[in-house]
């Protein structure tokens, strides 16, 4: 290479490096400005970014505030929801309860009603019953002593018959006229006899057992052919407990009040003219007792029968009684006392006490429940108008109740706390109100 061209590439290698110099100054300051205008628009977007920030948070915190009134919107629906639901239930609770205590009290008065309606119909047929076999009995006896007498004037008649005879056959000769004979009967006694009848029916007690004269069938019942207890021998008087019978009348023939009825007939309210039937655990009483003849002094189905003063009267003054009791359900319980109960509205203390269990569901053979040894038990006996007629047992300590038969509270209340026995063994009731049917009160002789 020359020299001059050496020098030419120097030139232009001092002229590049001038614009390389200008170019680098020239840049410098682009650069500045670029970086000027971009760190302004830095500036200008993170202020935005700020404020875009502060606004999204403002917006969270919002929301945030937001869900929780919700959250608390919720939760006093949830709670107002449960309270609605409770009151709804307790609403619908009462309401349940307000119509199963009006169909029980309903159910409570009709049965009232029903047992008020089939005493009345009882005590009504009762009474005509009584009337009407009163009424036979007296036919009856009016036509044998009609019949006696026609008898007597028969026999009379053939005996001046044959007395006639004889004379006629003595005196045959002697005889020119055929002798006449009165067929007339001399019936001047019979309104007499009629008179003194109508004093002996009204005299004339047809209920005492003690001029019964008819047979006695002695029934072993099949439920007790094969029992381990001793079966005893029924005694030789009248071993029966009268029964009620109901016999259908028409009420609109019935032309005298009851009270009426009652005066006219004469009923003795202590004895019992109804049909009878054979009373199996009668046998059971005596060999307990030890008394094998009985007198009924006390019978619920007679008229005055739910009288305190009725059952007060039939038992004062008496001993060895027996209380029968029959529920409305079936079964056969009751109490023995042995000593006379001599007062009432006191409790009679006898150590020869015991209850006992006849007939009951599922009980094989009757029970005698003695008193605990260190109890003192016996009767007590209400003389005053009250809903009980008496109670055996100890009130403070435990008791059966013997109510009304129109009242259903009769109780075994805690009879295992005086007696050897558990408190559903006597009927199957354990502290439950309960109905009885019947009141049967005997004497043991």
């Amino acid at each position: 290479m020359s020299e001059s061209h050496y020098k030419s590439i120097e030139s232009i290698q001092k002229e590049m490096k001038l614009i390389i110099k200008e170019l680098n100054e020239h840049n410098s300051d682009v650069k500045e400005v670029v970086q000027m205008s971009i760190y302004s628009k830095m500036i200008k977007t993170q202020q935005e970014y700020n404020e875009y920030e502060k606004a999204i948070k403002e917006l969270e915190e919002m929301i945030e505030e937001k869900e929780n009134l919700l959250n608390i919107h919720k939760n006093s629906i949830k709670i107002l929801t449960d309270i609605l639901l409770q009151y709804q239930n307790e609403i619908n609770y009462l309401e349940q309860k307000e119509n199963d205590e009006k169909e029980y009290y309903n159910t409570f008065i009709d049965k009232l009603i029903e047992i008020e309606e089939t005493k009345k119909n009882n005590e009504i047929n009762t009474i005509e019953q009584k009337y009407s076999n009163i009424k036979n009995e007296f036919e009856l006896k009016k036509k044998q002593i009609s019949n006696s007498h026609i008898t007597i004037e028969q026999e009379e008649y053939e005996k001046e018959n044959v007395n006639e005879r004889k004379n006629i056959e003595i005196n045959e000769k002697e005889i020119t006229q055929p002798i006449e004979i009165s067929n007339t009967i001399n019936t001047n006694s019979i309104p007499k006899d009629i008179n003194e009848l109508n004093e002996i029916e009204e005299e004339y007690d047809m209920y005492d057992e003690t001029k019964f004269t008819g047979s006695v069938t002695t029934i072993v019942p099949p439920q007790f052919a094969q029992s381990i207890c001793k079966v005893v021998e029924p005694p030789h008087t009248i071993n029966k407990l009268p029964i009620k019978t109901i016999v259908p009348i028409d009420k609109q023939n019935i032309k005298q009040p009851i009270n009426q009825q009652e005066k006219s007939i004469h009923i003795n309210p202590q004895h019992v003219n109804q049909t009878e039937e054979q009373f199996e655990g009668i046998n059971y009483i005596e060999t307990w007792c030890g008394l094998k003849n009985h007198l009924i002094l006390f019978d619920s189905s007679l008229p005055n029968g739910n009288s305190n003063e009725t059952f007060a009267s039939s038992v004062l003054n008496h001993s060895n009684i027996v209380v029968l009791v029959f529920d409305s359900i079936g079964n056969i319980f009751g109490g023995y006392m042995n000593k006379p109960i001599q007062k009432t509205d006191s409790l009679i203390i006898d150590s020869n006490h015991f209850l006992f269990s006849l007939k009951k569901k599922n009980q094989l053979q009757p029970l005698q429940i003695l008193p605990k040894k260190d109890k003192l038990v016996g009767l007590y006996v209400h003389s005053t108008n009250k809903n009980e007629l008496c109670y055996f047992g100890d009130e403070d300590n435990g008791w059966l109740s013997i109510q009304k038969t129109t009242i259903p509270k009769s109780v075994c209340c805690s009879l295992n706390m005086v007696y050897e026995v558990d408190n559903s063994m006597i009927n199957g009731s354990d502290g439950e109100g309960f109905l009885i049917d019947r009141i049967v009160v005997l004497e043991m002789k």
